[in-house]
């Protein structure tokens, strides 16, 4: 949430435990799928604690698809750390993107 705030594009307050983000975005107009893009907002709702995990996407390599993400408090209170993950990954997570991917993919 702080990375969307840093470019200038926050999500609401209210979406709760991150469990339920992908829901919450959902019903806010955001569009939810499996594919990182920058700024996107990884949802893990499986993440160990029950609690789920979100963190930001930094980048995607357009070559090998391979995405990165920077996240807090996954491996120590108040400790940024990043994570490059495989693109063939993505289908295990979602990625919450900004409402008007949501009004192009109905217009599709």
């Amino acid at each position: 949430a702080l990375r969307r705030i840093q470019i200038g594009d926050p999500i609401p307050n209210g979406w709760g435990d991150a469990i339920y983000w992908n829901i919450n975005a959902i019903l806010a107009g955001y569009f939810v799928d499996h594919a990182p893009s920058y700024g996107a907002i990884f949802q893990w709702p499986d993440a160990p604690g029950g609690e789920g995990h979100v963190a930001f996407v930094e980048s995607v390599d357009p070559t090998t698809g391979a995405w990165t993400i920077s996240e807090m408090n996954a491996v120590g209170w108040d400790v940024v750390d990043d994570k490059t993950y495989p693109a063939s990954a993505a289908i295990n997570y979602n990625f919450i993107h900004d409402k008007s991917a949501a009004a192009q993919s109905l217009a599709l």
